[in-house]
């Protein structure tokens, strides 16, 4: 009959900052793991029975070493032990993924919490900074309009002006309809909001909360930076749609003056 064996691993300092230095404390995680376990190796939690062994060792990883294995496949619960099948013993990829996920979200999960919270945080100050940083543009082309002599007009004023001049006179103004041109000049105003403050120090909290949740999962540089880039696109893709309407509320305007 298979025994599956599972190896639990966090970083030092992760150990140290979540106070798994003690056997309790893994057992606790092993623990409240049992049906994440019983789901990835496919053994009914009725049946299922585990053991496991603490080690912290000086240099290296604090980690579990867990054995699981089915009772009724036990000579003790007096029946015939199956025929071994194919792959038996061994938790296919996706149950394992999912069962890393598993003591991840239980053994990171206050961490996770707060970070969750403070990626939210970031996220929503940036869509208001942007919203922001955009009526009030559409505000200054409104005076400009009306023939206010302003003392200056900003950058992001004149390059929402410009791109309301590509805007077709009908149809749907939505980022993904829109012409490669247009897109182009979306993603260029875009890209100024994020990189001028306060919205670029938002923008790497929003980042930097994806890594370290990314993290909590795996220590490879490539996939980490990997959801530092996905996260960078996401804020990007989130204000693309408010820069376009802030042109297209530009294009209005200059439809009233007649030009």
């Amino acid at each position: 009959a298979p025994i599956y064996r599972v190896i639990v691993s966090v970083g030092r300092a992760d150990a140290e900052e979540l106070g798994l230095d003690s056997k309790a404390q893994w057992e606790r995680h092993v623990r409240a793991s049992a049906d994440a376990l019983s789901a990835a190796t496919g053994i009914p939690r009725e049946n299922m029975r585990w053991v496991a062994a603490h080690h912290n060792p000086v240099a290296g990883h604090p980690h579990a070493h867990i054995m699981i294995w089915d009772r009724t496949d036990s000579p003790a619960f007096k029946r015939v032990v199956p025929q071994r099948r194919a792959g038996a013993g061994h938790i296919p990829a996706p149950r394992l993924k999912a069962l890393r996920g598993a003591f991840t979200r239980e053994i990171y999960g206050a961490v996770r919490e707060g970070v969750y919270e403070a990626k939210g945080r970031a996220r929503s100050e940036i869509r208001m900074f942007g919203t922001m940083s955009l009526s009030l543009a559409v505000e200054e082309r409104r005076q400009i309009g009306a023939g206010l002599a302003l003392p200056a007009v900003s950058g992001l004023t004149r390059d929402l002006d410009a791109l309301s001049r590509t805007l077709p006179g009908r149809g749907r103004a939505a980022y993904k309809y829109v012409s490669p041109e247009t897109k182009a000049a979306v993603d260029r105003i875009v890209d100024k909001l994020v990189s001028a403050a306060p919205i670029a120090e938002r923008v790497t909290a929003y980042a930097d909360a994806a890594v370290e949740l990314k993290r909590h999962h795996t220590a490879d540089p490539d996939e980490l930076a990997s959801a530092r880039a996905n996260a960078e696109a996401d804020v990007r893709a989130r204000l693309a749609p408010d820069v376009l309407q802030a042109a297209v509320s530009i294009q209005i305007l200059r439809t009233g003056e007649g030009i």
